[in-house]
């Protein structure tokens, strides 16, 4: 019976071990990163890099990537950093003020959907203006921390799969979409604002008061909260509704998630 016993347990063992080596050749190292409120969970493939390029000057910003997790962010100097496969590095460059990505054709990159790629826009802190930035993801999250001296003339974030996060952000016109995840804003300031998401919450705190703002808000299924007022799906009428009727505009749609909304 004992003997018995330690070639069960013996052979269990072989089997975890066996499971948990192929994971990690197949998936790669687990790694698990936390920047203020985002958690993250990824692997890490033998085969992933650091790769930083300094990139010159530039005004506005135009990336679409398939599978990335964009952030924009403050430091020293101009400069992308990726994080990810070598073989599914984009080509980053600067043409008449204009950052672009051009990423490897799908038959050069084969990466397996747990293959996770972070690309970190750096901009210098005493930089106060950025024009026009477009930032998209297939599947992965964007962050927006740019510090509260710049200001962006537009901003438009989308995101198949995956939360949209910003902090600090001033300008004139944001456009925000999450397919499939949430959407959080941190002491925000734009003339106009459109948020939307089709699976996920929304959540905004503006950098100035509520009074600012004529505020519509639209919930499939949720509840709306706006400043101390609460609005229930249970009361027909305020499903969408609209609040304010300050020069600035904040529109927020949901078709599944609640939508939170408060000012300094």
């Amino acid at each position: 019976m004992k003997k018995r016993t330690l070639y069960l347990a013996l052979l269990s063992f072989a089997t975890i071990a066996a499971v948990c080596y192929g994971s990690w050749t197949y998936l790669g190292r687990p790694s698990v990163t936390l920047t203020k409120n985002q958690f993250s969970f990824t692997f890490k493939r033998p085969d992933d890099t650091t790769i930083q390029k300094k990139t010159g000057a530039f005004d506005s910003i135009r990336l679409h990537l398939r599978a990335a997790d964009l952030e924009l962010k403050t430091g020293e100097d101009y400069c992308v950093t990726y994080q990810g496969p070598k073989q599914a590095c984009p080509a980053f460059t600067v043409k008449d003020g204009v950052l672009t990505a051009a990423e490897p054709s799908p038959e050069k990159n084969s990466l397996s959907s747990a293959s996770r790629q972070t690309v970190t826009v750096t901009v210098p802190q005493d930089l106060t203006q950025l024009k026009d930035l477009s930032l998209f993801s297939n599947n992965g999250d964007l962050t927006i921390d740019p510090g509260h001296t710049v200001t962006m003339n537009t901003l438009t974030l989308g995101s198949e799969n995956g939360d949209l996060a910003l902090y600090d952000c001033r300008g004139k016109m944001l456009t925000a979409k999450a397919s499939n995840g949430d959407v959080d804003l941190e002491t925000i300031l734009f003339s106009n604002s459109d948020l939307e998401s089709g699976n996920g919450d929304i959540s905004l705190t503006t950098a100035d008061s509520l009074g600012n703002y004529t505020i519509s808000a639209d919930s499939g299924s949720g509840d709306i909260s706006i400043g101390k007022n609460s609005y229930s799906l249970d009361d027909d009428d305020h499903s969408s509704i609209s609040v304010g009727k300050g020069p600035q505009t904040i529109s927020l749609s949901t078709d599944n998630g609640d939508i939170d909304v408060s000012g300094h």
